[in-house]
């Protein structure tokens, strides 16, 4: 891919999805004293939650793209009230 050119709507979404994995994962098991404590299992959860939060862009791709996806989807689409 070439330097600035976007990446598709739903690569950004498997990488938030990711990301929340990973979060879950780093957390299972833990009460809040055990995860404040454990120091990796905190700063990986912490970061993990910043690269969602970085993402507030790509978020606003997401919708416009999956409410024009979803526009083309109906356009030819009679829609009926009963």
């Amino acid at each position: 891919m070439s330097k600035g050119a976007e990446r598709e709507w739903k690569f950004y979404l498997d990488d938030m999805i990711g990301f929340a994995e990973k979060v879950i994962a780093y957390t299972e098991g833990l009460d809040q004293e055990r995860f404040v404590d454990s120091g990796l299992n905190y700063d990986a959860t912490i970061r993990n939650l910043e690269l969602i939060s970085n993402m507030g862009s790509a978020s606003n791709l997401i919708i416009h793209s999956a409410t024009a996806l979803n526009v083309s989807l109906f356009a030819n689409t009679e829609i009926r009230c009963l």
